[in-house]
Protein backbone atom coordinates (compact mmCIF):
# COMPACT_ATOMS: atom_id res chain seq x y z
CA UNK A 1 0.00 0.00 0.00
CA UNK A 2 1.05 3.33 -0.45
CA UNK A 3 2.45 5.12 2.88
CA UNK A 4 0.32 8.21 3.49
CA UNK A 5 3.76 10.24 4.01
CA UNK A 6 5.57 9.26 0.79
CA UNK A 7 4.00 11.62 -1.19
CA UNK A 8 4.98 14.67 1.18
CA UNK A 9 8.20 12.99 1.25
CA UNK A 10 8.92 13.35 -2.21
CA UNK A 11 7.68 16.93 -2.65
CA UNK A 12 10.33 19.47 -3.10
CA UNK A 13 10.23 21.80 -0.21
CA UNK A 14 13.26 23.64 -0.93
CA UNK A 15 16.16 24.73 -3.64
CA UNK A 16 18.52 22.21 -1.80
CA UNK A 17 19.83 19.45 -3.83
CA UNK A 18 18.46 16.35 -2.48
CA UNK A 19 21.54 14.48 -0.67
CA UNK A 20 20.80 11.08 1.37
CA UNK A 21 20.11 8.23 -1.15
CA UNK A 22 16.64 7.40 0.18
CA UNK A 23 15.53 11.28 -0.74
CA UNK A 24 17.03 10.35 -4.23
CA UNK A 25 15.66 6.56 -4.61
CA UNK A 26 11.91 8.00 -3.51
CA UNK A 27 12.02 11.10 -5.74
CA UNK A 28 13.42 9.21 -8.99
CA UNK A 29 10.67 6.39 -8.29
CA UNK A 30 8.08 8.85 -7.74
CA UNK A 31 9.00 10.59 -10.92
CA UNK A 32 8.59 7.37 -12.80
CA UNK A 33 5.52 6.06 -11.35
CA UNK A 34 4.03 9.84 -12.45
CA UNK A 35 5.64 9.79 -16.05
CA UNK A 36 4.40 6.22 -16.44
CA UNK A 37 0.52 7.38 -15.73
CA UNK A 38 0.69 5.47 -12.28
CA UNK A 39 0.12 8.63 -10.35
CA UNK A 40 -1.50 11.99 -11.60
CA UNK A 41 -1.05 15.33 -11.29
CA UNK A 42 -2.07 15.56 -7.70
CA UNK A 43 -0.09 12.97 -6.46
CA UNK A 44 -2.96 10.41 -6.12
CA UNK A 45 -2.76 7.10 -7.67
CA UNK A 46 -4.87 6.53 -11.04
CA UNK A 47 -6.44 3.46 -11.76
CA UNK A 48 -3.50 1.78 -12.84
CA UNK A 49 -1.64 2.50 -9.87
CA UNK A 50 -4.39 1.32 -7.76
CA UNK A 51 -4.01 -1.93 -9.39
CA UNK A 52 -0.54 -1.70 -8.80
CA UNK A 53 -0.31 -1.23 -5.27
CA UNK A 54 -2.68 -3.47 -4.58
CA UNK A 55 -0.59 -6.12 -6.74
CA UNK A 56 2.49 -5.20 -4.60
CA UNK A 57 0.76 -5.26 -1.50
CA UNK A 58 -0.28 -9.01 -2.20
CA UNK A 59 3.25 -10.35 -2.27
CA UNK A 60 4.88 -11.07 0.88
CA UNK A 61 7.69 -8.97 1.96
CA UNK A 62 10.55 -12.17 1.13
CA UNK A 63 9.22 -13.13 -2.65
CA UNK A 64 10.71 -9.81 -4.80
CA UNK A 65 8.51 -10.27 -7.22
CA UNK A 66 7.84 -6.47 -7.59
CA UNK A 67 10.21 -5.96 -10.77
CA UNK A 68 7.85 -9.09 -12.20
CA UNK A 69 4.77 -7.48 -11.36
CA UNK A 70 5.63 -4.07 -12.85
CA UNK A 71 6.77 -5.31 -16.28
CA UNK A 72 3.01 -7.72 -16.20
CA UNK A 73 0.93 -4.20 -15.71
CA UNK A 74 2.78 -2.78 -18.56
CA UNK A 75 2.16 -5.45 -20.55
CA UNK A 76 -1.56 -5.23 -20.09
CA UNK A 77 -1.56 -1.85 -19.94
CA UNK A 78 -0.03 -2.75 -23.70
CA UNK A 79 -2.88 -5.57 -24.19
CA UNK A 80 -0.27 -8.05 -24.79
CA UNK A 81 -1.36 -9.89 -21.83
CA UNK A 82 -3.95 -12.57 -23.11
CA UNK A 83 -3.85 -15.69 -25.46
CA UNK A 84 -4.67 -14.78 -28.64
CA UNK A 85 -2.16 -15.15 -30.97
CA UNK A 86 0.30 -12.09 -31.15
CA UNK A 87 2.51 -12.76 -33.97
CA UNK A 88 2.47 -14.55 -37.69
CA UNK A 89 5.44 -17.01 -36.35
CA UNK A 90 4.53 -20.89 -36.04
CA UNK A 91 4.36 -21.74 -32.30
CA UNK A 92 1.60 -21.65 -29.49
CA UNK A 93 -1.02 -24.24 -28.60
CA UNK A 94 -1.46 -26.72 -31.17
CA UNK A 95 -3.75 -29.31 -28.79
CA UNK A 96 -6.91 -28.77 -27.76
CA UNK A 97 -10.19 -26.65 -28.41
CA UNK A 98 -9.91 -22.90 -29.48
CA UNK A 99 -10.79 -21.74 -25.71
CA UNK A 100 -8.25 -24.55 -24.41
CA UNK A 101 -5.68 -23.11 -26.58
CA UNK A 102 -5.99 -19.61 -25.50
CA UNK A 103 -5.82 -20.27 -22.40
CA UNK A 104 -2.61 -22.87 -22.76
CA UNK A 105 -1.30 -19.51 -24.49
CA UNK A 106 -2.21 -17.29 -21.72
CA UNK A 107 -0.49 -19.56 -19.08
CA UNK A 108 2.37 -19.92 -20.76
CA UNK A 109 2.71 -15.81 -21.94
CA UNK A 110 2.42 -15.55 -17.95
CA UNK A 111 5.44 -17.93 -17.04
CA UNK A 112 7.67 -16.03 -19.75
CA UNK A 113 7.31 -13.06 -17.14
CA UNK A 114 8.97 -14.85 -14.15
CA UNK A 115 12.59 -15.72 -13.88
CA UNK A 116 12.92 -19.01 -13.84
CA UNK A 117 15.99 -20.64 -12.42
CA UNK A 118 17.16 -24.19 -13.40
CA UNK A 119 20.11 -26.65 -13.41
CA UNK A 120 22.45 -26.04 -16.60
CA UNK A 121 21.20 -28.28 -19.37
CA UNK A 122 21.46 -28.68 -22.91
CA UNK A 123 17.97 -29.21 -24.64
CA UNK A 124 16.90 -30.55 -27.88
CA UNK A 125 13.21 -30.27 -28.19
CA UNK A 126 11.40 -28.50 -30.16
CA UNK A 127 11.58 -24.27 -29.77
CA UNK A 128 8.35 -22.29 -29.37
CA UNK A 129 8.57 -19.00 -31.76
CA UNK A 130 5.76 -17.30 -30.82
CA UNK A 131 7.04 -17.72 -26.78
CA UNK A 132 10.35 -16.85 -27.86
CA UNK A 133 9.42 -13.65 -29.89
CA UNK A 134 7.25 -12.80 -26.84
CA UNK A 135 9.64 -13.33 -24.14
CA UNK A 136 11.97 -10.72 -26.37
CA UNK A 137 8.74 -8.44 -26.16
CA UNK A 138 9.00 -8.77 -22.26
CA UNK A 139 12.93 -8.35 -22.48
CA UNK A 140 12.45 -4.95 -24.59
CA UNK A 141 9.80 -3.78 -21.91
CA UNK A 142 12.19 -4.35 -19.21
CA UNK A 143 15.04 -2.64 -20.65
CA UNK A 144 13.01 0.48 -21.50
CA UNK A 145 11.58 0.84 -18.09
CA UNK A 146 14.99 0.53 -16.57
CA UNK A 147 16.07 2.99 -19.12
CA UNK A 148 13.31 5.63 -18.17
CA UNK A 149 14.51 5.22 -14.53
CA UNK A 150 18.15 5.70 -15.19
CA UNK A 151 17.09 9.02 -17.16
CA UNK A 152 15.23 10.22 -14.75
CA UNK A 153 17.99 9.88 -12.46
CA UNK A 154 20.77 11.37 -14.41
CA UNK A 155 18.51 14.10 -15.12
CA UNK A 156 18.13 14.80 -11.74
CA UNK A 157 22.36 14.99 -11.69
CA UNK A 158 22.32 17.02 -14.34
CA UNK A 159 19.21 19.66 -13.53
CA UNK A 160 20.91 20.31 -10.11
CA UNK A 161 18.00 18.49 -8.19
CA UNK A 162 20.86 16.08 -6.55
CA UNK A 163 24.01 17.16 -4.21
CA UNK A 164 26.88 15.56 -6.85
CA UNK A 165 29.56 16.35 -3.71
CA UNK A 166 29.72 12.34 -2.85
CA UNK A 167 31.03 9.54 -2.33
CA UNK A 168 28.12 6.93 -2.83
CA UNK A 169 27.88 6.87 -6.56
CA UNK A 170 28.13 3.27 -6.86
CA UNK A 171 25.05 2.65 -3.57
CA UNK A 172 22.93 4.73 -6.21
CA UNK A 173 22.48 2.36 -9.02
CA UNK A 174 19.57 1.09 -9.59
CA UNK A 175 19.57 -3.27 -9.06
Amino acid sequence: MLEQDFPKDTAMKSARPLRTRQEIMYNVIWSFLQLRGFIDENRQLTGWGIALSAAISALDSVDKFEDIIFVAIEMLRMGFVNGQDLLTVPGGAVEGSGDEKIMTNLVSRIACLGRLKQKAATYSGPLDRQLLSYYFMISAVRASLRNLVETILVSMFLGGAIDRDRSDWEELGLR
